[in-house]
């Protein structure tokens, strides 16, 4: 059964009532988040530790029945200064 008609049997379409969409992907894949750190005298020498200003953060692409990202979504949080 293909619901919205987009070429993309309900069992396989992420978005079975959405013909503009069939795919989801999240970064990362499985599981949580990803972490970004930046030091906040880069380039001069610091303590390098790298918790200045620390991100956390995982982005979703929608993508339509032939491969082409239709929409971005992304979380990021604020975790450290």
């Amino acid at each position: 059964t293909d619901t919205d008609g987009d070429g993309v049997v309900d069992a396989y379409d992420d978005y079975p009532n959405d013909s503009t969409k069939a795919t989801k992907l999240k970064f990362p894949a499985s599981g949580g988040v990803n972490t970004i750190g930046f030091e906040g005298l880069f380039p001069a020498a610091g303590d390098a530790d790298l918790n200045d200003t620390v991100v956390v953060y995982y982005i979703e692409e929608d993508l339509n029945a032939a491969g082409q990202i239709v929409e971005i979504r992304g979380n990021y949080q604020y975790m450290a200064h």
